[in-house]
């Protein structure tokens, strides 16, 4: 993580649960992020201007949407005493930049 980035990190009270930080430039769309103890990067497909440094904003959200949906699936097995074994969500979209997020 660049120095600079770990500055900001420490003065932000970032590392602690419930803390997100999200840091870029104005001149590309990479991004880095610290999310409690966690450090992920973001970007853009290099097709819509990005350098594919890391998942697309896009991505963190279809990520979002199935683990959210999993967790719960998982809850309501284990109130009903059911033991749901593997289960796999895929959420797809197609993105376009011009016209946004579809077919999530």
């Amino acid at each position: 993580m660049p120095e600079q980035m770990e500055t900001r990190r420490e003065e932000s009270g970032a590392g602690e649960p419930g803390i997100v930080i999200v840091h870029g430039t104005t001149s590309g769309l990479v991004q880095d992020i610290v999310v409690g103890p966690h450090h992920l990067t973001a970007d853009e497909p290099v097709a819509f201007g990005g350098t594919a440094r890391g998942p697309s904003p896009y991505d963190f959200l279809l990520v979002a949407l199935g683990v959210m949906n999993l967790n719960d699936r998982c809850a309501v097995c284990a109130t009903q005493g059911l033991a749901p074994g593997r289960v796999d969500r895929t959420p797809a979209s197609h993105a376009d930049p011009r016209c946004g997020l579809r077919g999530v």
